[in-house]
């Protein structure tokens, strides 16, 4: 974006008087800081803003200002669609496609008000007249950062707003492990002097786990995680029974497949859970050169960034474990590709 466009939007959004903030579905600690940093420091502005997401987020990002005021559209659909349609300006945060948002994406679609594409994954489709987009970037919290600095300059963003963009940064890069780029420690160093509350982030996002989920972790590892040497793969499949079992909520499996990343020799690791509505979700991780995203876009539905990304399969677990296992010889025969390009 050019600061003439900057400068248009600020007057877009000084004139607003029902400013929407939407990320995708299921969202992560990135969509939901991303969203609700983006939301306290336009409150500083002096602007309305509302956080809509289509379900709900994780129990351990409750603890992030003002958490409880996001409405969900599956448990607030008519509010919501209300809302949508009243809505003079929509800021669109952290996915590509209006696809990732099922119903909200034709409510976002049909409101001709001005839209604002904030993203870090490749090759978005979303149409908006704004868009402020990198891919090499630690995540959309990051790129919020930059975006507001530039849409009001010299404004202080706050230590609510930045505790959200810290806590986004920090877990879409796995606590720096992962999608780090150059700028990615500098923008944390700003946002902590900002006021963002690093033991706040810290404790409840990797040091606060619920009896249930510290159970189902040890189950994972010690009796579902597998592990394939011959092509560094690594994966743990847990069934719809099996998450029952350990009474699953939404978060609870959050980093197990970075776990299994952790083991000598892994190139890959998958975690598949299988979900109630038919489906298995899959996410990837890899290290280094060994890139998951075109493999994931390509057997899975799905997409991400190089070393981390996201798919779904439709059917059980045991077929996505079968799919994946076929597929192994194509994701190194791609990867072989890359290098040699």
């Amino acid at each position: 974006m050019t600061q003439e466009q900057f400068s248009k939007l600020q007057e877009i959004a000084k004139g607003a008087k029902n400013i929407a903030i939407i990320s995708h579905k299921n969202p992560d600690g990135d969509a939901i800081g991303s969203s609700l940093g983006l939301r306290a420091f336009l409150f500083r502005q002096q602007l309305q803003a509302r956080v809509i997401v289509p379900d709900s987020f994780p129990g351990f990002l409750r603890f992030l200002p003002e958490s409880k005021s996001v409405w969900f559209f599956d448990k607030m659909k008519d509010s919501a669609t209300q809302y949508l349609k009243g809505a003079d300006l929509i800021f669109i945060l952290d996915f590509n496609t209006l696809k990732r948002i099922e119903e909200l994406g034709a409510l976002i679609e049909n409101n001709p008000c001005p839209k604002v594409l904030i993203d870090h994954h490749p090759d978005p489709e979303v149409k908006a007249q704004f868009t402020y987009h990198r891919v090499n970037v630690s995540s959309t919290s990051e790129l919020v950062y930059e975006f507001v600095q530039k849409l009001f300059p010299g404004s202080h963003i706050g230590a609510k707003a930045a505790t959200c963009l810290y806590a986004g940064l920090v877990t879409d890069t796995g606590s720096f492990k992962h999608n780090l780029h150059e700028r990615t420690h500098i923008t944390a160093g700003k946002l902590l002097q900002a006021g963002a509350d690093h033991e706040a982030v810290m404790l409840e996002i990797f040091d606060s786990n619920s009896f249930n989920r510290t159970r189902l972790l040890g189950y994972s590892l010690y009796e579902k995680l597998q592990f394939d040497p011959a092509n560094g793969l690594a994966y743990i499949a847990l069934s719809q029974e099996e998450l029952k079992r350990f009474e699953y909520k939404k978060g609870d499996t959050e980093g197990f497949v970075n776990l299994a990343l952790g083991i000598d020799g892994v190139k890959m690791a998958v975690l598949l859970t299988e979900l109630n509505d038919g489906l298995t979700k899959l996410s990837f991780r890899s290290h280094g050169s060994f890139e998951v995203n075109g493999f994931a876009a390509k057997f899975f539905s799905g997409g991400g960034h190089k070393n981390a990304a996201g798919g779904a399969f439709e059917g059980t677990v045991e077929q996505a474990v079968e799919k994946l296992k076929a597929s192994i010889p194509e994701l190194i025969k791609m990867n072989l590709q890359n290098l040699q390009s």
